[in-house]
């Protein structure tokens, strides 16, 4: 592993200068505690069901190649998942073979793996929340009559943003 680790993407600015919610560190210590012990998967999976709940592109690449080989029943660990990465040709997308080492080498406790978890869920959420509210703002500031109309789609529009940060079943 010879590359040099490089740091991911930054969550975007959102209104006001305003860095989305976002925590690099819970994501980057449950992804190594899915690879440092794969026992904890199952339990992740029970919080976080989709990769788009991470706020690195880099992290949902990683969660998404980490599920894959899991359900393909192969055993996760750092060489497994470097070459299934380097196979897809998203290795670099990731940060590289270093950046994976960094993920796995930070890990506090692999047992704190469903609280790394739930930090990212919520994490999740409240981005989820600002998306939707920036969206409701835009269209209410665009509309000239139908205020009930903007009110009930306001209304529909933070009630699926709020089932969609609901935990798998």
């Amino acid at each position: 592993m010879t590359t040099q680790a490089r740091e991911p993407l930054a969550p975007a600015d959102v209104l006001g200068g305003h860095t989305l919610p976002h925590s690099r560190e819970s994501e980057m210590a449950l992804l190594g505690a899915m690879i440092f012990d794969n026992d904890v998967i199952g339990d992740v999976v029970e919080i976080l069901n989709s990769p788009e709940m991470f706020a690195f592109p880099a992290h949902r690449v990683v969660f998404e190649a980490i599920l894959r080989l899991h359900l393909d029943r192969k055993p996760i660990d750092l060489v497994v998942l470097r070459d299934d990465l380097n196979t897809n040709h998203r290795l670099e997308a990731v940060g590289g073979a270093d950046y994976l080492m960094a993920l796995v080498e930070g890990v506090p406790n692999a047992a704190n793996a469903p609280a790394y978890a739930r930090t990212v869920h919520d994490k999740f959420v409240l981005r989820n929340i600002i998306d939707t509210c920036q969206k409701i703002v835009h269209t209410a500031t665009q509309v000239t009559e139908d205020v009930d109309e903007v009110r009930d789609q306001a209304e529909k529009a933070l009630f699926q943003a709020l089932a969609k940060g609901e935990k798998a079943s």
